[in-house]
């Protein structure tokens, strides 16, 4: 029941995925965290499932980029755009630092979070137009949630009050690096059912995934 309540507590706290009602006390949001990779890997099954839905319909591929850049947000409710913009305001303001926090509590966005946003959006767009293989993108929604997972028990916090700090309070360290271990080896068989294809496994776009997430841990 503690990890159903767990997963409840990260579905509710990050994404917009309708939820049943269920009785919550205040120890039932601890260890949330360790459940967050568990929601990336829905996202990521919902961009492989419209891929193909699209490729069966046969939608073109600008049509298709554009649905899969959307889902992401739309399960969301765009809580990580909305810091990646409130992130972006507060480092480009070039302010000290006790500014820049005040920067990231402003529920307003800036222009540069504007800019970075349509940056990012246009970027993504198009590598989505172009992509091949949809395994290797769900695997990017899992290690994104377990390096974030991973950074708010190992790293310390920007302040002593706000979300982050909270998580870090009441998360379990054993318990995150634990649960990290599970989704180190889901998110390498995500990877390598990238390098499948029709005529048969293609080792180099493995290794590329890997690449990429030995980079994502350097990050």
């Amino acid at each position: 029941m503690k990890l159903v309540k767990e997963i409840y507590a990260a579905f509710a706290t990050f994404s917009r995925i309708p939820m049943p009602m269920v009785q919550m006390e205040a120890e039932d949001w601890n260890n949330a965290m360790c459940q967050f990779p568990l929601v990336g890997l829905l996202i990521g099954i919902g961009e492989v499932l419209l891929f193909q839905a699209c490729n069966f319909l046969g939608l073109g591929a600008i049509l298709r980029g554009c649905l899969m850049t959307v889902l992401p947000l739309f399960l969301t409710g765009g809580i990580h755009m909305d810091g990646f913009c409130d992130t972006e305001d507060a480092r480009n303001s070039y302010q000290v630092r006790e500014k820049k926090l005040e920067i990231l509590k402003d529920p307003h966005i800036g222009a540069f979070g504007v800019i970075r946003m349509a940056m990012w959006l246009l970027v993504y767009f198009g590598l989505l137009s172009a992509l091949k293989n949809p395994f290797q993108l769900a695997a990017t929604f899992v290690i994104s949630r377990m390096f974030t997972a991973l950074s708010v028990v190992l790293l310390p916090s920007a302040k002593a009050s706000g979300m982050g700090a909270m998580e870090k309070r009441s998360t379990e360290k054993g318990r995150i690096l634990k649960s990290s271990a599970v989704w180190v080896v889901v998110s390498i068989f995500l990877i390598l059912l990238g390098g499948k294809k029709e005529e048969g496994f293609c080792l180099f776009e493995s290794l590329g995934g890997l690449l990429a997430f030995f980079f994502a841990f350097l990050w």
